[in-house]
């Protein structure tokens, strides 16, 4: 079984012992762990610390440093996922799954279809739940959440190397597997996924005008929490770390669907 792990930022250097408090505190008590139990702390810069827990208190449980090492990039590739605002619950899941998926940085927007609504004050429970997972998933950092920003201002603030938008009407033989192709080796890369009722064509203009490529996966009508898992999880398997590096440079993709096949995809 794996060894409980906590966050505790900017460990002291040298620090032989270090107390953990708060939420992690009582993460520690429900996890039942007890004196002698040994334990894994993560600054969420990819450094982890082994300890052994000394004592259990009412508000504090002190451990104990028996050594620190670096915690290798979670992902090869830093993949920002950008998509746009729907239901809170249904943005809970897109930050649980990204964050196990290795995404680096999870952006949302609003954009003039997506449901108007306030969603600032939910930053604090998405960097909650985006903590929680990379304990779950024992990655070493923990990808940043913004507030959601105004679809504009998203597409200015992309720098990636690769540009990648999920649009439903995007030509049938643009799809991943052939933005892959064009450029097997980006290290970077942002995903750029729309609302329920699809982006409109001012915005996949203003997009490609940016750098954006867009790009359509599957045979099916997917929902935005759909779309930007499966698109994250195809990318990594592509060109990040979902398979041996190797089988994915030398393996053949599949081919295209013939014609006459489903049209509506996104």
């Amino acid at each position: 079984m794996a060894k409980p792990r906590f966050i505790y930022p900017n460990v002291p250097p040298h620090a032989s012992t270090v107390l953990i408090t708060g939420e992690e505190f009582h993460h520690l008590r429900v996890r039942r762990v007890k004196p002698g139990d040994p334990v894994v702390l993560f600054d969420g810069l990819r450094k982890e610390f082994d300890a052994v827990v000394e004592f259990v208190g009412r508000s504090s449980a002190k451990v104990r440093i028996s050594g620190q090492r670096d915690k290798d990039p979670v992902s090869t590739l830093r993949l920002v996922l950008a998509t746009a605002i729907v239901r809170p619950d249904r943005l809970d899941m897109i930050v649980e799954k990204a964050t196990e998926l290795g995404v680096a940085e999870i952006l949302f927007f609003t954009s003039n279809r997506s449901r108007p609504q306030d969603l600032t004050a939910r930053v604090t429970r998405w960097e909650r739940i985006a903590c929680e997972s990379a304990k779950q998933c024992q990655r070493g950092d923990i990808p940043a959440v913004c507030a959601p920003i105004p679809f504009t201002a998203m597409l200015a603030r992309s720098t990636a190397e690769l540009q990648l938008m999920i649009w439903e009407d995007a030509e049938r033989k643009s799809d991943l597997a052939s933005a892959y192709q064009d450029q097997p080796n980006a290290k970077s890369i942002a995903l750029l996924v729309g609302p329920e009722g699809g982006f409109t064509t001012d915005e996949v203009d203003a997009a490609t005008s940016k750098g954006f490529k867009v790009c359509r996966i599957g045979q099916r009508i997917l929902r935005t929490e759909t779309a930007a898992i499966t698109s994250v999880a195809i990318a990594q398997f592509l060109w990040g770390d979902l398979c041996q590096p190797t089988a994915c440079r030398t393996k053949s993709l599949p081919p295209a669907l013939p014609t006459g096949s489903h049209p509506n995809t996104i």
